[in-house]
């Protein structure tokens, strides 16, 4: 994302303790969608990728989370639903604990995180 992008995306989404976390994750969301469909590339973000889209229907859904291409670290289950957030403890523990290989395990979590995004 270019700095220029950046300033648009400020300046069009209102300040994250001005509204529900939820609200500012969807309104974050389809700002980030729209730039990347008007300036025609992706944006990469922690919680995915943005790839333009011309279609614009459903501006914020088709970004396609996948936890094996991105880099190494923390992710957030912050707004994600109770049963999501208990799967992903689950795996969690199945990974540290149990032997699930981290690709089996970042795969799952992927599915997890899309299936949120798209039930919203």
């Amino acid at each position: 994302m270019t700095s220029e992008e950046y300033q648009l995306l400020e300046n069009n989404i209102p300040k994250a303790n001005n509204v529900s976390n939820e609200e500012y994750e969807q309104l974050l969301n389809e700002q980030v969608q729209k730039i990347a469909n008007e300036n025609n590339h992706s944006i990469e973000t922690p919680m995915g990728t943005f790839t333009p889209n011309n279609q614009n229907e459903n501006p914020g859904q088709n970004q396609k989370i996948d936890l094996n291409s991105m880099p190494a670290g923390d992710f957030s289950t912050e707004g994600m639903s109770e049963e999501a957030q208990n799967e992903i403890d689950k795996l969690t523990r199945q990974k540290d604990f149990e032997g699930l290989s981290q690709e089996k395990y970042n795969d799952s979590v992927s599915e997890i995180m899309n299936d949120e995004i798209n039930k919203n």
